[in-house]
């Protein structure tokens, strides 16, 4: 069972929203890049990747990744997640995403003693709603280093990139009022991945978001998704989730996350 919370008003330009997924049964799930980076902390049993041969953290956290994987439990599981923006993790944990994109490390490891010291009042906590409040009682104690000129630029510019997909980086870099290198720098720095890389995800949760309404024809999901044709979407679908097109229409897996507003 899954549940979503929604953020406090003031968190939202900033936290998309936290999920709680309890169960008592053995799982196995396929997901899929979201675009979005998150905290976990799992209360119970841990959740393991079989593609990496690795299991999470109990306090874990997940970056910007260009490939898809299977989630599983085999015990007893109760796991929290905060959902970022694309943008907007830095302030909250101090390292820029950059640091741990397609990799999931420790929290601890960011040797960030409050947030540790989060973590463990999290695990601990007596219920899970308890553990939420505590999770956004410290975020909200990051709102002042939460707001700068370039956290702006880049909200900006994922706003323009999730309405077309098929924008360049240059216009993008345009309207940030920097150079394409420098946007290229800030981007990374604050998304975790390059521009060009990030519209990949982008185009495919587009996607995604198409054929979970209903769309079946290939060529037209391209075109409205931003890919420059039937043939680029084909390529880029094997190489996120090992699927041609027609094989994710009839696997029923199609969800798109980064463009569902689930709060």
């Amino acid at each position: 069972m899954i549940r979503i919370i929604a953020p406090s008003p003031l968190l939202r330009p900033f936290v998309r929203y936290h999920w709680v997924m309890s169960t008592e049964t053995p799982f196995r799930a396929l997901t899929f890049p979201i675009g979005c980076p998150q905290l976990l902390f799992h209360r119970k049993d841990v959740l393991t990747i079989p593609e990496l041969s690795a299991a999470q953290e109990r306090f874990t956290v997940s970056g910007q990744v260009c490939f898809s994987s299977h989630v599983c439990a085999t015990r007893p599981l109760e796991t929290i997640a905060t959902v970022f923006r694309p943008h907007t993790i830095m302030p909250f944990i101090g390292v820029p995403p950059s640091a741990f994109y397609n990799v999931e490390i420790s929290g601890h490891d960011l040797e960030n003693r409050e947030l540790s010291a989060l973590a463990g009042r999290v695990l601990s906590a007596a219920s899970a709603d308890i553990a939420v409040s505590l999770i956004e009682r410290y975020l909200m104690s990051r709102l002042d280093v939460a707001c700068d000129i370039n956290l702006g630029r880049m909200g900006r510019a994922v706003s323009v990139m999730l309405a077309d997909p098929s924008v360049s980086v240059g216009a993008l870099a345009s309207q940030s009022c920097l150079c394409q290198k420098q946007f290229e720098r800030v981007f990374r720095h604050s998304v975790g991945m390059n521009p060009k890389k990030y519209q990949g995800i982008v185009r495919f949760q587009r996607a995604l978001r198409l054929i979970q309404c209903g769309s079946e024809n290939i060529a037209d999901i391209a075109a409205a998704a931003g890919y420059a044709d039937q043939s680029h979407f084909t390529r880029e679908c094997r190489n996120l989730v090992s699927l041609t097109p027609l094989g994710l229409i009839k696997s029923g897996t199609a969800y798109s996350d980064l463009y569902t507003e689930p709060v």
